[in-house]
């Protein structure tokens, strides 16, 4: 592994490890502390969650397969943890609730990536219409009070300073996708894809099962991997249609292709996980007391087991 490699890959678990502490220590307390925690949960956390994945995608050639995963196939294999965790951590702790639209919005997904694996290809119209139906999520979950609530974090006794950390958290998120696109193909490129899928699916979700609850993971969780898969397929078409618009303006006259990239059907199983993920989120909280931790250790194996065989195909 060149040397380049090993100090991005340092760089990398430098970020994971001052992200999740960012996450832990200020973000997922406001959680609790804002009366809008939905603004936690449904969009900061699950952006700070899923960015490194997103930044990989811009990176995505014209064939998705195999590195195109940690782009498209990873962020569902979150919502599988976030089940997982929440079911080893025990009762839940309610706060938010779970969003009704969470199991539509996964479902949603989910039914997406299983057509485009049939379709094989993704095309211009269906990558801008989906990153266009993930912009509308994320704005739908983006509470009205929000501003309200952080006008009077001072009266609230410092919520805003945790609120204040959020950009940081994402930076560092932003520099693990980007390690991850510096670093050479090959063993390196697993290697990074395993940090983030670690980072992410098991501390970050893992640490709001056990701190905050089952609510409030799930949720993380959920709109993590509803909002990833359609992020990364919109981010995907985008990335390939900006070298086109800007050598357009610039007067040229490039070869225009309606079909930005192809191989989606390597990620079928992703999509039906998803289906199972959104059916997992409405249910996980009414699986028997004595049955859940053995129910959440296995699907965390299995899973563990799947996302490793993944990443040694990279």
């Amino acid at each position: 592994m060149p040397a380049s490699s090993i100090a991005l890959l340092t760089v990398q678990a430098l970020l994971a490890v001052v992200g999740l502490r960012v996450l832990v220590r200020r973000v997922l307390p406001l959680i609790a502390a804002d009366p809008s925690p939905a603004v936690v949960s449904d969009v900061w956390a699950p952006m700070i969650v899923v960015l490194p994945f997103l930044v990989a995608a811009g990176d995505v050639g014209e064939s998705v397969r195999p590195t195109g995963w940690t782009a498209v196939g990873a962020p569902a294999w979150v919502g599988v943890f976030a089940v997982a965790a929440v079911l080893l951590v025990g009762p839940p702790r309610p706060r938010a609730g779970v969003d009704p639209g969470l199991p539509l919005a996964c479902g949603g997904a989910g039914m997406l990536l299983l057509m485009l694996g049939a379709a094989h290809d993704l095309t211009v119209w269906i990558g801008q219409c989906t990153f266009a139906l993930a912009a509308v999520l994320l704005w739908l979950n983006t509470p009205t009070s929000a501003a309200e609530a952080e006008t009077r974090a001072p009266e609230r006794g410092g919520d805003g300073a945790g609120a204040a950390w959020v950009p940081v958290a994402l930076l560092c998120a932003a520099g693990q996708g980007a390690c991850r696109v510096l670093v050479a193909d090959g063993a390196a490129a697993a290697v990074s894809s395993a940090v983030m899928v670690a980072s992410a699916a098991w501390a970050m979700v893992g640490a709001a099962a056990i701190s905050r609850g089952g609510d409030p993971a799930l949720r993380i969780g959920g709109w993590s991997a509803a909002l990833g898969t359609l992020f990364g397929i919109g981010i995907i078409s985008v990335a390939h249609m900006t070298p086109l618009a800007v050598r357009i303006i610039a007067g040229q006259t490039p070869e225009v292709s309606t079909r930005v990239a192809y191989g989606f059907g390597a990620f079928a199983a992703e999509g039906a996980i998803l289906l199972l993920v959104g059916a997992a989120v409405a249910t996980a909280q009414r699986v028997p007391t004595p049955a859940r931790r053995a129910l959440g250790a296995v699907l965390g194996v299995v899973a563990a087991a799947v996302v490793a065989w993944r990443l040694s195909s990279m």
